[in-house]
């Protein structure tokens, strides 16, 4: 009596099992989810906020420069000046505004109303 080959793995469909196509986990599945949406951001490693590069000029006692004109300001965020007034520069915009401190307050104001001391 013969047989049919001795060499009997891989050949029947039962011997291979079938891959699994399970339904993808989503975020609202209760097994996967901790409830904390934002580990799943933290995973795939969102890169952080670029950080804004600071002037030199930003720096704790830095530049200081002397109102030559008057301004009145036209905004909250903007800085009053009087002529010959002494402002601690905070920011340089290359918009023409520049952000200063006078008297413990902080506002904008225009750059061409000042001058270097």
């Amino acid at each position: 009596g013969g047989g049919r080959g001795g060499n009997s793995f891989g050949s029947s469909p039962e011997a291979s099992p079938a891959p699994s196509f399970d339904k993808p986990r989503l975020s609202k599945d209760k097994a996967g989810a901790s409830g904390n949406s934002a580990g799943f951001e933290d995973a795939f490693g969102t890169p952080p906020p670029p950080k804004p590069a600071a002037p030199p000029s930003a720096a704790k006692g830095g530049k200081k420069v002397k109102a030559v004109f008057a301004y009145e300001a036209t905004a909250d965020t903007e800085l009053d000046l009087k002529e010959g007034q002494i402002i601690n520069i905070v920011r340089e915009d290359d918009s023409g505004w520049w952000q200063g401190e006078v008297d413990g307050r902080v506002g904008w104001f225009p750059f061409n109303y000042v001058e270097i001391v």
